[in-house]
């Protein structure tokens, strides 16, 4: 003779949100109560958005963190869960905390150098010595606004009738390029 068992087929309780919060800007997590253990293990749990009116299955078990993905920046939710296992569903849980999530990042993009403009110029010239006031180029944008995020490397040039003394290039810091030791060799005139 064999022996029969049986199992009692019960729904499982109803799950008890103990916490809600923000993952950044477009998640959520709910931390539930650890389940009481029933005849058949929960299969997933069932998360209604109570702002968007949308339901979504989240596989957990036997976790007890549920993350709710895919929703909108600086916007406050609600969920409620019922948890499913193979013999039914549980009842709804209560309403959760409000929970806000973030706002989006912020990206900011550099403006593009568009000039360079020469904000002090070279004084005090002596043949083959450096001048007295060293010029300063601050690069520029379309709009004449210093592009303060520009490292650029700044090349100094003679026209004619002359050459180039010291060092006659200078990087830029916060879109300023000041020159140290230039200065010109040449003829007059």
């Amino acid at each position: 003779m064999g022996t029969n068992y049986y199992r009692a087929l019960t729904t499982p309780l109803t799950p008890v949100i103990l916490a809600g919060i923000a993952l950044g800007y477009d998640a959520a997590r709910l931390t539930l109560a650890a389940p009481t253990p029933s005849d058949a293990p929960i299969a997933y749990y069932m998360v209604a958005n109570l702002t968007t009116g949308l339901t979504t299955k989240v596989v957990a078990y036997p976790s007890t963190t549920l993350s709710v993905m895919g929703l909108q920046p600086r916007t406050s939710y609600s969920f409620q869960v019922s948890a499913v296992s193979i013999d039914g569903s549980s009842s709804t849980s209560l309403i959760s905390p409000t929970i806000t999530t973030g706002a989006l990042p912020v990206v900011v993009v550099a403006p593009a150098a568009a000039a360079v403009a020469i904000t002090r110029a070279s004084v005090g010239t002596a043949r083959r010595t450096a001048f007295t006031t060293q010029p300063q180029i601050t690069i520029q944008d379309s709009g004449g606004n210093t592009v303060t995020s520009s490292a650029a490397v700044v090349t100094a040039t003679v026209s004619a009738g002359g050459t180039l003394v010291g060092t006659t290039t200078a990087t830029a810091s916060s879109g300023v390029a000041t020159f140290t030791d230039l200065g010109v060799d040449g003829t007059i005139g």
